[in-house]
């Protein structure tokens, strides 16, 4: 879609430069979603609506709860992983709890994704919160799904050491892919990592790609 097209001159352009602006702000950075990340990957490009949509839904929830007293909303942080500075920015942080929003063509088998959950649980250890909460936007159905995970002391440990084995991988340039959507929706053929893809995986790789 261009934004342009669509919503006209200057409402597209101002739209544009917001997005460009979001994108500018991450570059020279290691975050939590970097190092979770094959460094391979590369998906397909995503239609322009579906970015905006998620953008502005992302922003929405983020101006509602900053007119709320007690809560961080959006706050960049860091922290030293043995001796690698991690920067992270998590979505909301209210009464001992980590928020993340994300905006999903749909659930599969109507659970959180892993990724999604691992990042919230990472941040959830750095700040020593004791919830991470995961707060969808699925655009196909229209609503909204909210996934509570309660954390121990343990499970902030488990949350840690992954992070670390990440940094880790990350300094030495040997992180591989994590999660089994990677190579589904990876568009690197010469990937010597690369799982061949079936024929349900063809299916649900150019479904994940359409726009709703």
């Amino acid at each position: 879609m261009d934004l342009r097209l669509e919503l006209g001159e200057e409402l597209g352009r101002i739209l544009e430069e917001f997005l460009k602006a979001r994108e500018k702000e991450l570059k020279g950075k290691v975050g939590v979603t970097d190092l979770l990340r094959c460094p391979r990957f590369k998906r397909p490009p995503e239609p322009s609506g579906a970015v905006l949509r998620g953008v502005l839904f992302h922003e929405g929830l983020a101006a509602a709860a900053r007119t709320v007293g007690g809560c961080s909303v959006e706050d960049e942080r860091s922290a030293d992983v043995d001796g690698f500075t991690v920067c992270f920015k998590p979505d909301l942080v209210a009464d001992g709890a980590v928020y993340e929003f994300k905006t999903v063509r749909k659930l599969h088998g109507g659970r959180a994704y892993e990724h999604h959950l691992a990042q919230a649980c990472i941040y959830a250890a750095l700040l020593n919160a004791d919830r991470a909460v995961l707060v969808y936007y699925v655009a196909s159905e229209d609503r909204f799904a909210v996934f509570k995970a309660a954390l121990t002391g343990e499970d902030r440990k488990k949350a840690m050491e992954l992070l670390r084995r990440r940094a880790e991988a990350y300094r030495l340039g040997a992180r591989s892919p994590m999660w089994e959507w990677e190579c589904r929706l990876c568009q690197d053929a010469a990937c010597p990592n690369k799982k061949q893809l079936k024929a349900e995986d063809e299916k649900q790789l150019k479904e994940d790609c359409a726009e709703p």
